[in-house]
């Protein structure tokens, strides 16, 4: 008699949550997975709690509906402002991704002191900041509203680039002037120096990885 095998529903509001997904996989290779990536209604991070709220209820449901018997949110905005809700409405277990990102984060920085940096919605939570502090971290938060959209529309794919390039060149602006722009963009959204200064780790609360000041 085959035994089934546990399927596990991983939820996002768009590609992030693959890096969640790609970890499972090394942690529990013999589970199967459904993914919803929200991509239609993102970004989340720019919208009211309800609205978020209502969206990740409506995507649980979905994944319970087609077979997942454990669900991890790993939206770091859905988790901060509705991993409540969605725990209420699921019938199976959820899990989230900011508890788990804390007490890895909270290991590795040596001084003990974290900066977060994520989605409005996320960082005005004060989730991660909450669950540093208990753990015995100081930790400074930063809102990057501009990083999710760069990511989630494949800012460095080359399709993404030759759009970009011929709206320059529409307006009269060569290659230079659009790996400026680019470049500024980036900057305005991550100050890496002054992540730096503050802190041993930096929480990436948008694409779910912790990282080592200095090494990412």
């Amino acid at each position: 008699m085959t035994t089934r095998r546990t399927c596990i529903g991983v939820f996002d509001s768009g590609f992030g949550g693959l890096t969640v997904l790609k970890a499972l996989l090394r942690l529990i290779p013999n589970a199967d997975y459904l993914y919803f990536g929200d991509t239609a209604r993102l970004p989340y991070g720019s919208k009211s709690a309800e609205t978020v709220a209502r969206y990740a209820v409506g995507a649980a449901r979905y994944l319970e509906q087609h077979g997942a018997q454990a669900l991890v949110i790993a939206c770091n905005t859905a988790t901060a402002l509705a991993l409540d809700r969605i725990t209420q409405a699921a019938t199976v277990p959820v899990i989230g991704v900011i508890e788990p990102g804390t007490e890895r984060a909270a290991a590795e920085s040596g001084n003990k002191r974290v900066v977060v940096i994520g989605t409005e919605a996320t960082v005005s939570s004060h989730a991660y900041l909450k669950a540093l502090q208990a753990r015995g971290v100081q930790a400074k938060e930063k809102a990057c509203p501009l990083l999710v959209p760069l990511v989630e529309e494949g800012c460095g794919s080359a399709a993404r680039y030759r759009r970009r390039q011929k709206q320059f060149r529409r307006r009269g602006r060569g290659l230079e002037a659009f790996v400026v722009h680019s470049r500024r963009r980036l900057r305005s959204e991550f100050d890496r120096p002054q992540v730096e200064a503050d802190g041993s780790v930096a929480i990436d609360a948008c694409s779910d990885r912790p990282h080592r000041c200095g090494r990412h």
